[in-house]
């Protein structure tokens, strides 16, 4: 199961690995399709509570949950094992970073705006790019918070 951690089996990739590293997996869900024994998954999933390989965020127990899938009856390696990871890593603000730049870029020179202004007002469009600007930019800021241990206490001194 730890191969399934592996950042090079990402689809989503960090490019900045000091960004990863600084990250914190939220929870973890785990799809194996093919024959295993049971006790194997459950040493693994220990394996992966107790060893540091992995950090997980400190302010919720570690969340990983692992589903086990029959066979499937048109593969044709019969004792062949297939994993899919689902993992809620904080380091994902990143690339909603790198989005919001791009938007940003691309507002500034009026860019596939008359494909909007076709439909909505300009000014409509504006205020509609503004607000998902600041939805995105208050999305960056939680996923940097809940890396740190104070994170709850942050969340209920909030208005």
């Amino acid at each position: 199961m730890s191969r399934l951690l592996d950042s090079s089996n990402m689809l989503a990739t960090i490019k900045d690995k000091a960004i990863f590293s600084q990250g914190r997996y939220i929870s973890l869900m785990n799809i194996i399709q093919g024959d295993i024994d049971v006790s194997q998954v459950n040493s693994s999933v220990s394996e992966l509570r107790e060893g540091n390989r992995f950090s997980f965020v400190p302010w919720a127990p570690t969340s990983i949950q692992v589903t086990l899938a029959r066979r499937s009856p048109y593969d044709a390696a019969p004792h062949r094992v297939r994993g899919l990871m689902l993992a809620h890593h904080t380091s994902i603000h990143s690339l909603f970073s790198e989005c919001l730049s791009n938007l940003k870029k691309l507002s500034s020179r009026g860019a596939f705006m008359s494909n909007f202004e076709k439909h909505q007002d300009s000014a409509e469009v504006q205020e509609e790019l503004k607000s998902s600007k600041e939805v995105v930019t208050e999305l960056i800021e939680e996923y940097k918070a809940a890396q740190t241990v104070d994170y709850i206490n942050l969340r209920n001194s909030r208005p």
